[in-house]
């Protein structure tokens, strides 16, 4: 919906279209038959990054510099994490561990590795994983 567009950062929409592309190219067209082999809190996401949704950020500081109305729901997308869970429930509809990293230039290698430990300490089954900056 355009409600959606309007309220979600930049950054958040590309991790999105990257999400369903690497989705596509893996084989799966409807995340929802992931769930005829596992529950939705099997799925998870491990995204990460620098900064999360500068966009955001500087239209939000923009506003209230220029003393304008700020957008009700812009702050939350400003923040890092805010990403994975446009992904884990918006998209994915999953309740799985959603996990963030941190780490400079590292930060999607991190993402991989943290997915991966997910993944073999059994606490979820698949995880999308990498990382975003804009």
């Amino acid at each position: 919906s355009t409600r959606y567009l309007a309220q979600t950062d930049r950054t958040t929409l590309w991790a999105l279209v990257s999400t369903i592309e690497a989705l596509n190219a893996s084989g799966v067209t409807d995340p929802y038959d992931l769930y005829k082999h596992m529950h939705p809190s099997e799925v998870g996401t491990g995204l990460g990054s620098g900064m999360g949704g500068t966009v955001s950020m500087s239209k939000m500081f923009k506003d209230r510099r220029d003393e304008k109305e700020v957008q009700n729901d812009i702050l939350q997308e400003t923040f890092i994490n805010t990403t994975a869970g446009w992904v884990n429930l918006p998209l994915l509809s999953s309740s799985g561990p959603v996990k963030i990293s941190i780490g400079a230039c590292a930060t999607a290698l991190q993402s991989l590795e943290i997915a991966s430990y997910t993944i073999l300490s059994g606490k979820a089954k698949v995880m999308i994983a990498g990382g975003f900056d804009d």
